[in-house]
C-alpha cells in the first residue's frame, strides 16, 4: 500500500511539473511575440492548439498560430479534414462575440413594440443605405425591443 502511495504522489508531482511547463512555455512565447511584433500589437492570449507543438495566439482579435519558440507567425484558417470544420473562424467568432450584459444600452436608441418580450441590437449609421433597409424590417417585427446604437460606418 506505501509503495502505491509513493507512486501515485511521485505521479502528482510529475504531471503539476509538466503542467507549470506549459503555463511557463505560454508565457514564454508570449513575451518573445509581444517583444517581436511591438507595442502596436496586443499579444491577448496563447493556448496551445489542437496540433502539437503549434500555439493558437490572439492578437488584438485576431487569430493567428505559432511555435514553441515563437519564431514563426502563421497567418490563415485551420480547418479539421475529418469533419470539414474550420477551427479559426470558429474561435474567431468567440473572440468577436460580446455578451448582451456588456452592451451600454444607456448609449441605445431604445424601441419597445408589442410587449417587447424579445430583444434584438442593431447597430447602424444613419448614412447607410443598407442600415436603413434594415431599419424598414425591423419595423415588421412585433413584440420586441430594439437597441438602435449609432455608429459612424460610413463617415469614419
Amino acid at each position: 500500500m506505501g509503495k502505491f502511495i509513493y507512486q501515485f504522489g511521485l505521479a502528482i508531482v510529475l504531471l503539476s511539473f509538466f503542467g507549470s511547463a506549459d503555463a511557463t512555455s505560454e508565457k514564454q512565447i508570449r513575451a518573445e511575440l509581444q517583444k517581436r511584433l511591438g507595442t502596436s500589437a496586443n499579444v491577448r492570449n496563447v493556448t496551445p492548439s489542437v496540433i502539437p507543438g503549434l500555439f493558437e495566439v490572439q492578437v488584438n482579435n485576431e487569430i493567428f498560430y505559432t511555435d514553441s519558440k515563437a519564431k514563426y507567425l502563421i497567418q490563415g484558417e485551420m480547418i479539421e479534414l475529418a469533419t470539414g470544420t474550420n477551427l479559426t473562424a470558429k474561435r474567431q467568432e468567440d473572440v468577436n462575440r460580446i455578451k448582451w450584459s456588456e452592451l451600454p444600452q444607456a448609449n441605445a436608441i431604445k424601441i419597445v413594440r408589442g410587449n417587447g418580450s424579445r430583444q434584438i441590437a442593431v447597430f447602424s449609421d444613419p448614412n447607410c443605405g443598407y442600415c436603413k433597409r434594415l431599419e424598414k424590417t425591423l419595423q415588421q417585427l412585433d413584440n420586441v425591443t430594439i437597441y438602435n446604437y449609432l455608429i459612424p460606418i460610413l463617415s469614419a
